[in-house]
């Protein structure tokens, strides 16, 4: 499979565009259709979304710690539940998942959990996975009630080699949990890397997976050595081919603004209320302080194919993979289909990131010059 992949990376190499590195001329690409939607209400960081069977969503906003109902049909956001420790509280929502029915998966970072929220967005119980380290920061669930996430290296005795991590599929009812494949994590910084303070944990930029898991329950790992998407179904394995180009150098500016939203949208110990986790005030993210943490952390030296945290299964079982964009450009996803071939490439308008795929709706966020986000809804494109 490896030469297989070898030679389609000679053929690709080939056929670059000339205004997009790394995306292959063979593909076409599409725009999004009309907006059909947008809350006038304004968030701070959105991180996590849930498009509900009526159309609602539930929103979860970062830096607020507001868990929110939002009805594009009335302009209405509706907040749901409130900040601390006890059964139907929360402490810096993150990701949701759709879940057992009709019923959200919210990750509770600040209070190392996971929540269960019914179809009007709030809490009903709560729970501690009980299948080891990662658990609590879930990547994926499915129909059936799996949860799948990764387990850190560094809770690992001896860790895997190249810096590679477990995906395990957790069932909640029946306690079990296996282990499904090995991706390749994050890189670790290499030994003697001077301590100049605060830094990132692990060399960025560097070539590492992505996945996903799609509402049936098959996952898509999308490989970062070659650009090629290795899908588990159950007992089967399959492999689509390699999608690699050429792509760019990393600019200070790229390290400069990766180190900024990293600081924003990481928990870090000690913020928080009673010196638990909390995000990193905008007060104190100054460029003095964003300058140090560039130093003081490692890089690689070229852009990798795509963003791991940015890959999206859609309701038809399709993969969106967001490639990597400079600041000033709009951002672009590379979507393929069941056999892991690469169909299209959409470019979203300026200036948004994708939030959420809908069943019918692509969700958008839009940050402007005072950090504050606004949350839009457009038609998903006709993909052939």
């Amino acid at each position: 499979m490896i030469e297989c992949r070898a030679q389609y990376l000679a053929v690709t190499a080939i056929a670059l565009t000339m205004g997009w590195p790394g995306v292959a001329s063979a593909q076409s690409n599409v725009a999004l259709g009309p907006r059909t939607g947008v809350i006038s209400e304004s968030f701070s960081l959105l991180r996590g979304a849930r498009e509900l069977a009526d159309g609602h969503l539930i929103v979860t906003d970062w830096i607020e710690q507001r868990i929110a109902l939002v009805d594009f049909g009335r302009d209405a956001v509706a907040d749901r539940g409130r900040v601390g420790g006890g059964p139907s509280e929360f402490r810096l929502p993150g990701a949701l998942f759709p879940w057992r029915g009709d019923s959200t998966l919210l990750v509770d970072v600040g209070n190392t959990r996971l929540s269960v929220l019914d179809r009007d967005g709030r809490i009903t119980r709560a729970f501690r996975p009980s299948s080891g380290a990662g658990a609590a920061s879930p990547g994926g669930t499915d129909t059936r009630g799996g949860i799948y996430h990764v387990v850190p290296a560094w809770s690992r005795r001896p860790p895997l080699p190249n810096d590679s991590v477990e995906l395990v599929l957790w069932d909640p009812v029946t306690g079990t949990a296996r282990t499904i494949a090995n991706v390749q994590g994050s890189t670790r910084p290499p030994p003697g890397s001077p301590d100049l303070g605060p830094r990132v944990p692990f060399v960025v930029f560097a070539r590492q997976d992505g996945w996903t898991v799609t509402p049936t329950g098959r996952v898509a790992i999308v490989r970062g050595h070659d650009y090629g998407i290795d899908w588990i179904d159950g007992d089967r394995r399959s492999m689509g081919p390699s999608h690699a180009t050429a792509m760019g150098p990393v600019t200070a500016a790229d390290r400069t603004a990766f180190v900024r939203r990293f600081v924003a949208g990481s928990a870090m110990s000690g913020r928080g209320e009673g010196g638990g986790l909390g995000h990193v005030p905008a007060d104190q993210l100054t460029d003095d302080a964003v300058a140090r943490m560039v130093r003081a952390s490692a890089f690689a030296e070229s852009l990798p194919f795509f963003r791991p945290g940015a890959v999206f299964a859609d309701a038809a079982g399709r993969i969106w993979v967001g490639r990597w964009t400079r600041d000033g450009e709009p951002a672009r996803f590379d979507v393929f289909d069941e056999a892991g071939r690469r169909i299209q490439t959409v470019a979203l308008p300026m200036e948004r990131e994708l939030l959420l795929l809908g069943a019918r709706s692509i969700y958008l966020v839009r940050t402007d010059n005072d950090g504050l986000q606004t949350l839009e809804r457009y038609a998903l494109p006709g993909l052939r």
